[in-house]
């Protein structure tokens, strides 16, 4: 455990944050101990693991709720700038995620079975009638309740008749 070593057991979580951070990289404190397989800096302190941004906020702001995040608004995983974080639920963080187009999404998803075109194929055959949800599901060979998604535009909502262009 290489993040522990130089430590006393008289250092306070703050000490051992705080020796772990760089502060000369512009507006971002990087974290320069342990990162996690995610990028996101971690430390040990009496024997528990923690993630170091929630160790900041922490530290700035005050406790958190077990089922609050950590945010990032830079989105840089080991920055640590207390000024970059913010609380939130995973439904904020995905929402984040989305807004600032940092996630997968559509044709670019290397397990997606459907094309563009093949959506608005999907909602032109349903409009017009003639094929049930079922039949567009075996006819498409995925599933009918992914069938029903796409007719509810909750998948691929940013797909219309007028464009086939990302927003």
């Amino acid at each position: 455990m290489g993040w522990q070593l130089g430590y006393s057991a008289k250092d306070t979580i703050a000490d051992r944050f705080h020796r772990l951070v760089s502060k000369d990289a512009g507006e971002c404190w990087l974290w320069t101990g342990d990162i996690n397989g995610n990028g996101y800096g971690r430390l040990q302190f009496n024997k528990k693991r923690r993630l170091a941004h929630r160790v900041s906020f922490e530290l700035y702001n005050g406790a958190l709720g077990d089922d609050q995040l950590v945010c990032h608004s830079c989105d840089n995983p080991r920055c640590v700038n207390p000024s970059h974080l913010f609380a939130g639920s995973q439904k904020d963080n995905m929402g984040d995620c989305a807004e600032k187009r940092r996630h997968t999404y559509g044709e670019a998803i290397k397990h997606a079975c459907l094309k563009e075109k093949d959506v608005l194929q999907i909602r032109a055959l349903y409009a017009a009638g003639g094929h049930g949800q079922r039949h567009l599901a075996e006819l498409f060979g995925v599933s009918r309740a992914h069938i029903g998604l796409i007719i509810q535009r909750k998948r691929w909502p940013y797909i219309d008749e007028s464009s086939t262009k990302e927003p």
